[in-house]
């Protein structure tokens, strides 16, 4: 089993990459184009939420202890945030220029992501909360909720490259 040690100069070494890829690819995003539209804080809140926040909460939670799950808990429920809130800007987006909603993967795999990073909120926030979590001490639930994050952390990953391929 690794040490805590080890969990925390691995942070402090992805968490410099993790940052430059989301300043440059928001700088590719809003700054190339030299324009600003609603539709570019899509791109924006769903990079920051599910590639910035979620990537370092997941490290953060990494190191253990009651004080890096709760600041997991909440890096993760603004990572969410800003998911809805991406949502939000697509759907208004499509409903101002009268196009249908999730036709295309991207659009179904990130509805899917969204619903999923709500949904493991909710149950971390009811079931593993280290202050008032009903079965906290779980381990079944705890490795659910662990590797199902990690899960859909990487299908947001993909559907946020996948989102630049398709446009």
């Amino acid at each position: 089993m690794r040490g805590k040690d080890f969990y925390i100069r691995t942070r402090s070494w992805i968490t410099g990459p993790i940052a430059a890829y989301v300043v440059l690819a928001l700088l590719y995003i809003i700054v190339i184009p030299k324009k600003y539209t609603w539709f570019s804080w899509h791109p924006f809140a769903a990079l920051v939420g599910f590639v910035g926040l979620a990537s370092n909460a997941t490290l953060i939670k990494k190191i253990g202890g009651a004080e890096n799950t709760r600041t997991h808990g909440m890096m993760m429920s603004a990572a969410t945030a800003l998911a809805l809130f991406a949502g939000y800007v697509i759907y208004t987006n499509k409903e101002k220029f009268g196009k249908p909603h999730l036709v295309s993967p991207h659009g179904k795999f990130g509805a899917i992501v969204i619903l999923a990073y709500v949904g493991l909120g909710l149950a971390g926030a009811v079931f593993l909360h280290p202050d008032f979590g009903i079965m906290n001490k779980n381990q079944t639930i705890r490795q659910f909720h662990k590797y199902a994050g990690l899960v859909f952390t990487a299908g947001a990953w993909l559907c946020c490259c996948s989102g630049k391929i398709q446009t």
